[in-house]
């Protein structure tokens, strides 16, 4: 910018001075031609005057030699020299002015005076040569008019040009001293921008570092100063790499990959402070151009807060899953065997509310697993077991478990699915949750005596399994907030079927981790039809069969159960023991490890956070012991976060069941894992 305005004041410069030059180049040659012409003037004015002085030589001459004849004619004296002399000089005269009198009438009058003179014709000679002066000396008056004019003119001439001139130069002169003025005010303006830009840079929080195109660094902030530890003088100059906490083969081949993925957006990366330290960081990258070239800068912002807040996050969010789900499993599980027990333990008039109680049991576990869905959506901490199977098979139990609730409602499910096996690659669990959650989304949205279809369509490029209810329908209006967290549709229908807006959100970010898709269709009145879509798995090596229904051949068999939480305990142990299990209950690790050191059982139930000593030391400590590398250990955890599964997967754990676990759901698993 600042080039093409000093520019265009040069540009402008240069034409001012071409016009000066232009005005003073005519005012010069006007005045070469009013100086020719006044000298053309000045010299037919004195031939003017000579011709007359001539002329007037002449008449005196003529009348000279007249009076000498009349004299020699009249006294009678002889001829002598000085008549002749004078005749002579005047013939010479007259011979003069015919080369200087081109005018043919002049002419004429010469050739008549010599004529005259010739014939001693005095008087015509002379009268001619009074003819000739008049006539000369009217064309000299003539010619001193014309001088005169021609004078005027020139001066007339030259003072207007030099006027306009003037007048033109002082305009060449104003404008360029306009712009001149204008220049210094955007210089002015320019450079108190660059100095409240300086001081924007320096104040800010996050670091600005900016680089040439092969990674050399150009400038730093004070804040990037402080991020780094290094004086500007120190990082001026270097290479991007000394701030990169990786090996220099792994930097270069960052900065050749950087741009690609990190234009324009926000990443993370492990950088390197002066004393050697590293840390997490988040660069925003962005590139410009100068007349250099082009340039890249980055904002940087430290973010070890942000991670040890991220850190305290899940802690809290893990420490509150497990306080909540330990109860639940305890209250849901005391319910269960108090429902499921002899009429001797219930009647007709309490069984409604125990209902109840355990309706919203459910309901309330149901909330707490999608709140803490969405935080390990959020944390990125979602761990999914893809395995390959059968379509079919993850729609059948998906409608078991909201097949209750059908008849509840009134409500009828069709199922509609082709003859051959539709295999996906997914998390058998997670996209039977969606699932579920499709179906009983429709089924609570159906009117009583509705239908529900579940359709299976094997497609080009993946299987799509279709939801479809008769239900009020969507306004199209409404369509793009369904997936939104914390998100339910304004109106009286929906708000008084309860829920907390975060099913269809987990929904779509679960099956977006499988690499697929959720759509809906809908029309107000006539219902809606929501559709998942999955890419096909190359074959069914593994394929889940619904639910698990083992026979009671084991349930003799010695279970140790290490569990802290005394009523869950408790609860637990009632369950397993009215199952035919053996029980031998554990407060904390430290217990578990004495019974199984001590005696000999079939099968391990681990809490994983127990005080004492927790249950990832009494895992690694069974599976240490010959007799302990077989021995089926079930975990049941209400740790929200992955790694709690990871690590105990990895230290030798037969499965994993989240809490709060149903009681009949971990008698399941503790047949099937003890029927191998």
């Amino acid at each position: 910018m600042a080039s093409e305005m000093a520019g265009s004041l040069k540009r402008r410069t240069i034409v001012g001075a071409l016009m000066a030059f232009v005005v003073l180049a005519s005012i010069a040659a006007l005045a070469v031609r009013g100086a020719q012409l006044l000298g053309a003037s000045h010299e037919a004015v004195g031939q003017s005057r000579e011709v007359i002085e001539l002329i007037e030589s002449a008449r005196i001459g003529v009348a000279g030699t007249a009076l000498a004849e009349l004299r020699q004619k009249v006294g009678g004296a002889p001829a002598n020299l000085g008549l002749e002399q004078d005749q002579f000089r005047v013939r010479g005269t007259i011979a003069a002015l015919s080369s200087m009198v081109p005018s043919p009438t002049q002419q004429a009058r010469i050739a008549g005076v010599n004529a005259a003179l010739s014939t001693g014709a005095t008087e015509e000679a002379l009268r001619l040569l009074g003819e000739m002066a008049a006539e000369e000396t009217a064309l000299l008056n003539g010619r001193l008019d014309a001088r005169q004019q021609n004078i005027q003119s020139v001066v007339q001439t030259l003072l207007v040009l030099a006027v306009g001139g003037g007048a033109i130069l002082a305009g060449a002169l104003f404008v360029i001293y306009r712009q001149t003025q204008a220049q210094m005010r955007t210089d002015r303006s320019r450079a108190a921008l660059e100095r409240r830009f300086s001081v924007i840079v320096d104040k800010m929080v996050v670091g600005l570092i900016t680089t040439s195109d092969r990674g050399k660094i150009e400038s730093v902030n004070p804040a990037a100063v402080r991020i780094f530890g290094y004086s500007p003088d120190e990082l001026i100059g270097r290479s991007i790499r000394v701030l990169m906490a990786m090996s220099d083969e792994q930097a270069l081949a960052a900065l050749k990959a950087l741009p690609g993925p990190a234009l324009g957006k926000v990443t993370e990366w492990e950088a390197r402070r002066k004393d050697g330290t590293t840390f997490p960081m988040e660069l925003s990258l962005f590139e410009f151009q100068t007349d250099q070239g082009r340039h890249f800068a980055g904002n940087v912002r430290d973010i070890s807060e942000r991670r040890e807040v991220d850190r305290m996050k899940s802690e809290f969010v893990s420490v509150v899953s497990h306080e909540l789900r330990t109860p639940l499993t305890s209250v849901r599980g005391a319910l269960q065997i108090v429902l499921d027990d002899p009429p001797a333990f219930r009647d007709p008039d309490h069984e409604p509310l125990l209902q109840i109680a355990l309706k919203n049991c459910e309901r309330l576990i149901r909330i707490i697993n999608d709140i803490l869905d969405v935080s390990k959506i959020e944390a990125g901490q979602v761990q999914l077991k893809l395995v390959p199977c059968d379509a079919a098979d993850i729609v059948r139990s998906s409608l078991e478990v909201s097949g209750e609730m059908a008849r509840a409602a009134g409500v009828r499910i069709v199922v509609e699915a082709p003859e051959r096996p539709a295999l996906i690659r997914v998390d058998p669990d997670r996209f039977a949750q969606v699932l579920t959650n499709l179906v009983s989304n429709a089924i609570k949205f159906s009117p009583a005596g509705g239908v529900v279809t579940v359709t299976t369509h094997l497609g080009q490029r993946g299987v799509s399994i279709s939801v479809r209810d008769h239900g009020p329908g969507i306004a199209v209006s409404d369509i793009p907030r369904l997936f939104s967290k914390f998100k339910q549709l304004d109106s009286s229908a929906t708000r008084a079927r309860g829920g907390s807006g975060l099913g269809l959100a987990i929904a779509k970010a679960l099956i977006e981790e499988h690499g697929g898709t959720i759509s809906v269709e809908s029309v107000v009145g006539q219902g809606s039809v929501f559709t998942l879509q999955v890419p096909y798995a190359e074959s069914l090596e593994r394929a889940p069969t619904g639910p698990y229904r083992a026979s009671p051949k084991r349930s003799s068999a010695s279970v140790i159960l290490a569990e802290d939480d005394g009523d869950l305990r408790e609860v637990l142990t009632q369950a397993l023991s009215r199952n035919g299990f053996s029980v031998a209950p554990a407060s904390n690790g430290r217990v578990a490890r004495s019974l199984y050191d001590s005696g000999s059982y079939d099968a391990m139930v681990v809490d994983l956070h127990m005080p004492v000593a927790d249950g990832f030391g009494l895992i690694e400590h069974v599976r240490q012991t010959p007799r302990g590398r077989e021995l089926p250990i079930i975990v049941i955890s209400g740790s929200n976060s992955g790694r709690g599964e990871t690590r105990s997967m990895a230290l030798g754990a037969t499965s994993f069941l989240a809490k709060p676990v149903g009681t009949d759901e971990l008698v399941r698993e503790l047949h099937r894992v003890l029927e191998g």
